[in-house]
């Protein structure tokens, strides 16, 4: 009979019985106690620990459960006499203490070679993450009293999970809004509900690009979209972004038989430019001729700050090469975890198919509520009111770059979103002064990183959506201080 030799401790958050299961698996595990050995009885156990015997069982019935061991007769318990645990155990050991991971696909080794763009240093708000909105600023109580009314009324159809293209409801309210709102021609019918910007993308390029076929992205681009692209195993093209959007010439010498062009034309990130019209009807005709499909992300399209929010490119497409992709991440809360694609006619059976086995996207309940906050006008009374505080939130930040970092940063003023760009004096490496501000507890995203190719843009990303005007000042003194002690190495 082995003794185990067993520890312990009342006063830990483990639980007794666990605290014993691990003990004895353990000592099987790295073979100090044999197979076929017989243990001590369950009450002996109980007296040793200071357990109560129940406690002990509990221990002994799941080590049995699980194969350590085995019940024999007088209600004796030994280790499992077919056990070669130890010698295998010791092996995994082995290649565990080298570090090695496990062997990963193509796809997966760049994925991990993609930059994340600004660092995560705790929770929102923050200066200057960017992406995240006037959270301070959302009207939680009111969306609290819609949700727990749509939860008490809720029916069948809404507690069992709904159509897996999205709740009907919130669909139909969906096509009002970007109707009315962005100019986009659509039905109810061509709107499918997606879990946010970055499923929407993957579930396209699922559906258009074969492994090894050319996607246009933007450069400097969404990195989302590029592991997107990644993701699918297509070839991304970067094609040039300047002050009038994406270069729809340079596209078409490098990859005139693209697949797909992937492009935010009304507030383009991270340069925060808006795409001529122009370059958005050069976009639509080489779709058109090439049969491929244009992607248009309209993220933060709602936060024009001068001036209403300019037309979507799907509602200029009349060949039906338009995918246009919505969030409400951005228009609400990211938690929120909401967004939708609207697909041309031509491609509806291929969008119903992909979903006709799967589940709802999103939760039907949230898609219910969401659909009564836009019906009921509270949306568009929202969007009205972080408009201002976007134009707000932007100037105080232009001012408070140019009293703190003038002479070395020079920002892009947009008239959409909330986040702008800054381009850093050349003899300053835009990553050392992200990773300086992170050590001093600010959020910024380093322009080189979401550049693909040769050519590399120096500069910075700046969300101001979550920052306070009053607390603009904080953040740029001590990305000023983070500059400085760039400049001194």
């Amino acid at each position: 009979m082995a003794s185990l030799l067993l520890h312990v401790d009342d006063g830990a958050e483990v639980p007794l019985h666990r605290q014993i299961f691990d003990g004895i698996r353990n000592r099987i595990l790295a073979g100090e106690v044999a197979a076929g050995v017989r243990l001590p009885s369950s009450r002996q156990l109980a007296i040793e620990l200071g357990v109560a015997r129940s406690t002990v069982l509990q221990a002994l019935d799941a080590l049995i459960a699980e194969g350590f061991l085995v019940s024999r007769a007088a209600s004796s318990v030994c280790v499992a006499p077919e056990l070669p645990v130890a010698r295998e155990f010791a092996a995994v050991r082995r290649v565990a203490a080298t570090g090695r991971m496990p062997r990963l696909s193509a796809v997966a080794r760049l994925l991990l070679a993609t930059p994340t763009g600004a660092p995560r240093l705790g929770a929102a708000p923050r200066a200057f993450r960017p992406g995240i909105p006037a959270l301070d600023l959302f009207p939680a109580a009111l969306w609290a009293r819609i949700a727990a009314r749509t939860h008490a009324r809720a029916g069948f159809a809404l507690l069992e999970g709904g159509d897996p293209a999205g709740h009907r409801d919130f669909r139909a309210a969906v096509a009002a809004h970007v109707s009315a709102a962005r100019g986009v021609r659509c039905t109810s019918e061509q709107v499918f509900v997606t879990a946010g910007t970055q499923p929407a993308l993957e579930e396209i390029l699922r559906l258009v690009l074969d492994p090894g076929a050319a996607a246009w992205i933007e450069n400097p681009g969404y990195l989302g979209t590029r592991r997107a692209v990644l993701t699918a195993r297509g070839r991304a093209i970067p094609i040039r972004v300047d002050a009038e959007g994406l270069d729809v010439g340079e596209g078409v010498r490098r990859a005139p038989d693209a697949r797909i062009a992937l492009v935010a034309p009304s507030h383009q990130y991270p340069l925060g430019v808006t795409m001529s019209l122009a370059r958005r009807m050069a976009l639509l005709a080489w779709a058109a001729r090439a049969r491929a499909v244009v992607v248009e992300d309209d993220y933060d399209c709602e936060f024009r700050h001068r001036g209403r929010p300019l037309t979507a490119l799907q509602g200029l497409d009349e060949a039906g090469c338009v995918i246009y992709v919505g969030t409400f991440s951005k228009t609400m809360f990211p938690g929120l975890r909401i967004g939708f694609l609207v697909a041309p006619p031509a491609l509806l059976k291929v969008f119903a198919a992909a979903r006709a086995d799967g589940f709802a996207p999103a939760s039907a309940l949230e898609q219910e509520a969401l659909a009564a906050f836009i019906e009921e006008g509270h949306f568009a009374t929202h969007l009205r009111r972080m408009r201002v505080a976007y134009r707000e939130r932007s100037a105080a930040l232009l001012a408070a770059l140019q009293s703190d970092c003038g002479g070395v940063l020079t920002p892009r003023s947009g008239d959409a979103g909330m986040q702008l760009t800054a381009e850093l004096d050349p003899a300053i490496s835009d990553r050392a002064v992200r990773a300086a501000a992170a050590q001093r507890g600010v959020e910024v995203a380093a322009l080189s990183e979401y550049c693909l190719g040769a050519e590399r843009r120096n500069g910075l990303v700046f969300g101001f959506g979550c920052v306070r005007p009053a607390e603009m000042r904080a953040g740029t003194r001590l990305l000023a201080e983070a500059i400085a002690a760039v400049r001194r190495r």
